[in-house]
């Protein structure tokens, strides 16, 4: 027990200054307790941090690892041999007389190239003016023509009828140019023309199929396109065309170059009049429909 003559730190008989030494030592103690904390709180930051890097690092590597994974297990793989990487079909001479094949090149000729889509107002246009006329040209061993079929403008019909187009270059390429161009008469033309509506999303794969039986597409081809319009088997394959077109720059359909080079005016004329600048000749264009084989 403390005298009263020595008073304890608790005692109300405190001097001066025993109260002023023990709020020193209170004041340090509590420092003391303070800098404990700072550098509990400084270490919880830290390894709360370090774990949240951690975590971003994992997940982007996860993102990385799982696109990387998808890629090999589903790629992004051309329909054909007939379609390129990018959705280019190009189209040369056919086995007979002034017909035209999918997949086929004319060596050392030019390369015309057509990004279009059959929803495009001005794809009809450019259509209208040259399409038999190109592939006709393609058929004769004059230009590569190449075409890209796309569906920019995300309507239905243009979508199932973009994939008719790969189906068809695959399974009956010697039909091809002839099915593209007559789709784009019979159905988009007419649209345009505002002699018939939009066909409704039930008649889309109908209507495709209508068109290939009418150019000639033999019946075990119609009937496994069919299945693949049913089955909707190229639609990842049309978007990846789609972002390779816009990829390397372009901003609209339609879009035409001549061995890479655009065409900035295709109007009136003028691609044919560029294109025997490029052939360095007169070109005989026929705007007959498009051959097909015989039998």
């Amino acid at each position: 027990m403390a005298s009263r003559n020595t008073p304890g730190m608790n005692s109300p008989y405190l001097t001066k200054q025993q109260r002023q030494q023990q709020a020193r030592e209170k004041a340090r103690l509590l420092q003391q307790a303070e800098a404990k904390r700072a550098r509990r709180t400084r270490l919880f930051v830290a390894l709360g941090s370090s774990f949240a890097v951690i975590l971003v690092v994992a997940a982007v590597a996860f993102v990385i690892w799982n696109g990387t994974k998808k890629e090999e297990v589903k790629p992004e793989a051309s329909p054909s041999a007939n379609v390129s990487a990018d959705g280019v079909i190009s189209v040369g001479k056919g086995s007979s007389e002034g017909t035209t094949r999918a997949g086929a090149k004319n060596a050392d000729k030019p390369r015309v190239r057509i990004y279009s889509d059959y929803a495009c107002t001005h794809c009809n246009d450019l259509e209208k003016e040259y399409g038999n006329k190109l592939v006709n040209l393609a058929g004769k061993g004059e230009i590569t023509l190449e075409i890209v079929p796309l569906s920019v403008l995300q309507q239905k019909f243009s979508d199932v009828a973009s994939q008719a187009d790969y189906y068809i270059a695959e399974k009956a390429p010697q039909y091809y140019a002839a099915f593209h161009t007559k789709y784009f008469a019979d159905v988009s033309a007419p649209i345009f023309a505002r002699k018939k509506g939009i066909p409704s999303e039930s008649q889309h794969k109908k209507v495709a199929l209508d068109v290939a039986k009418k150019v000639g597409v033999p019946d075990n081809v119609l009937k496994g396109l069919n299945s693949a319009l049913s089955e909707n088997r190229y639609a990842s394959f049309l978007q990846h065309a789609a972002k390779k077109f816009a990829d390397a720059g372009h901003q609209g359909t339609p879009t035409v170059t001549i061995n890479g080079k655009r065409l900035e005016d295709w109007t009136e004329g003028k691609l044919l009049t560029e294109l025997e600048k490029v052939a360095g000749h007169k070109l005989e264009a026929s705007d007959a429909e498009p051959a097909t084989p015989k039998g």
